[in-house]
C-alpha cells in the first residue's frame, strides 16, 4: 500500500491494516439470495498514515435480487463499522454504510455496477456523507474481464474521511 498526499508531503509505502472475512449465504430462493457477512480489520500498519490505527469489526448483510426484465441483478446492503480496540490517541471508528448496488448485463458482453454509498458518521454527529462508482466493463473471455471504475464525492467531501474527492481505477478480472 501507498500513501501519497501530494503537495510535497512525504510519501510512505508499507502494509495497511490486515482484512478478514466470514460470509455465509443464509438464504438462498430461485431469484434472490441473503448474505450474512463479519469483517474484521485488524491494527497491522506499517505506518499510522497507512491504517486506522485501530482494529474494526463490521457486520454487513446484503441481498442479491434478479431484475430479468432490465437483465440485472440488485444488490441493496448495509454495513456498520466499530473499533473494539487500538491506539487511544486515534479516533474511534463508527460509522454506517448504505449500498443499493445495480449490476447490468449489456449487449456485446458488456456490464455496468452502479455503486452509490452513503455513509452516516456517528462520530461526527450522524454527519451523512456519498459517493459514487461506476464501474464498466467488458468481458473479454471466458474468464476475463477489463474494467474502469471513476467515481466522485458528492456530499460532505472535505468533512468525512470515508468520502474521497475522486478516484480512477482500471484493472483486469479474472473470473473462476
Amino acid at each position: 500500500m501507498t500513501y501519497d498526499p501530494g503537495d510535497g508531503g512525504e510519501r510512505v509505502s508499507g502494509q495497511g491494516d490486515l482484512l478478514a472475512r466470514i460470509a455465509w449465504r443464509a438464504v438462498q430462493r430461485e431469484g434472490s439470495a441473503l448474505i450474512l457477512v463479519t469483517e474484521v480489520f485488524f491494527d497491522t500498519a506499517d505506518d499510522p498514515r497507512l491504517g486506522q490505527g485501530k482494529t474494526v469489526v463490521a457486520p454487513l448483510v446484503y441481498a442479491a435480487i434478479d431484475v430479468p426484465k432490465h437483465d440485472s441483478v440488485f444488490f441493496p446492503n448495509v454495513q456498520h463499522y466499530f473499533s473494539v480496540a487500538g491506539d487511544e490517541n486515534r479516533p474511534d471508528v463508527n460509522f454506517t454504510v448504505l449500498k443499493p448496488n445495480l449490476l447490468t448485463r449489456w449487449p456485446d458482453k458488456i456490464y455496468t455496477f452502479l455503486e452509490p454509498q452513503f455513509t452516516i458518521d456517528w462520530e461526527r454527529d450522524a454527519k451523512v456523507g456519498l459517493t459514487v462508482e461506476l464501474e464498466v466493463g467488458k468481458i473479454l473471455s471466458r474468464n476475463i474481464a477489463a474494467w474502469a471504475r471513476p467515481g466522485i464525492g458528492l456530499i460532505n467531501k472535505y468533512e468525512l474521511p470515508q468520502v474521497y474527492n475522486w478516484n480512477l481505477e482500471v484493472g483486469m478480472r479474472y473470473i473462476f
